[in-house]
């Protein structure tokens, strides 16, 4: 109830002003409406890039991604492209290059080869491990990738991370051992390429100083050795588990790796930085997609000063 007094001290009519509330919305949160719920994996999480120019020589602008197991005495492997919940098995180098090993089996695949067959389409692989007699022992599929003509604009926002692999993981993947079938070969090391939607910026100098300090009156510093190094961070946004384990759990662990940085307006042009991961921050929330950083550092300390009088 409002009531409103005249200037000069005499009441006024009382006026009542309401609003009639007809109907009261309650929510229950017991409720759950089956459309309202989903345990969306595949369609909830945007498939990775890969990217060709339609020339296919240009590593730049060409993608690949390679598949590895190791195998089981006496069993075999087996291949397939999966596009439009068809597979479709891989027996030669059509879509990229096969790698029959002593103790392993693996499979380049090339974006430039895979357009060359079904223009461009959205797939993922998978690989399976079978025992002497013929039990399946692992089954490795790849991420969902959405193949797509390399310009500035598509690759913009991007970051390429390329490994070279040799040696062992405890709990995981064997690369000690690349010897071909045929004792055609031995590989140096098992490569792997991977595009994600990131960044690469660099994030200080940190600076090492070595000198003396002589006996005068000001007592100044007489230069022998300095040394900078390159800190960088890199960054990954906003990708599924299936997407950013591989790299954190395999290929941060590689003999080398060498990041290159695909944003248009980014501060300098990074190729084939190599790098070494110092640590990772990731967030902490129960989300389907999260945003991971690297803290990294050139593998290579090229800023160096030194005097060869004083050594």
């Amino acid at each position: 109830m409002i009531e409103i007094f005249l200037g000069a001290g005499t009441d006024q009519t009382e006026k009542h002003y309401s609003t009639i509330l007809e109907a009261v919305p309650v929510v229950d949160n017991l409720i759950e409406i089956d459309t309202d719920f989903s345990t969306c994996t595949i369609q909830c999480i945007p498939n990775l890039k890969l990217l060709t120019d339609e020339i296919g020589s240009d590593w730049y602008k060409n993608d690949w991604f390679s598949m590895y197991q190791n195998s089981v005495t006496g069993g075999s492997h087996t291949l397939h492209i999966v596009i439009d919940n068809t597979e479709i098995e891989i027996t030669d180098n059509t879509y990229g290059n096969e790698y029959v090993g002593v103790v392993f089996y693996g499979y380049e695949f090339d974006a430039y080869k895979i357009w060359l067959e079904h223009g461009y389409v959205d797939f993922r692989c998978v690989m399976r491990n079978y025992d002497v007699n013929n039990n399946l022992v692992k089954e490795d599929w790849s991420v969902c990738f959405k193949l797509q003509k390399f310009t500035d604009q598509t690759a913009n926002g991007t970051v390429v991370i390329e490994t070279r692999k040799n040696g062992s993981l405890r709990n995981g993947k064997k690369y000690y051992d690349l010897r071909m079938t045929g004792g055609s070969k031995t590989l140096p090391y098992w490569e792997q390429r991977v595009r994600l939607p990131g960044k690469l910026k660099r994030s200080g100098f940190p600076v090492e100083l070595s000198g003396v300090a002589l006996n005068d009156s000001s007592q100044s510093r007489q230069q022998i050795f300095d040394t900078m190094g390159e800190e960088f961070d890199l960054t990954i946004n906003l990708v599924s588990s299936e997407q950013i384990i591989p790299v954190i759990f395999d290929d941060m662990f590689a003999n080398m790796v060498m990041v290159t940085d695909y944003n248009v307006y980014n501060f300098e042009a990074y190729r084939r930085v190599r790098l070494v991961r110092e640590s990772i921050a990731i967030q902490p929330r129960v989300v389907k997609r999260k945003s991971i950083t690297f803290k990294m550092v050139n593998e290579q300390k090229k800023n160096e000063k030194f005097n060869d009088s004083l050594l």
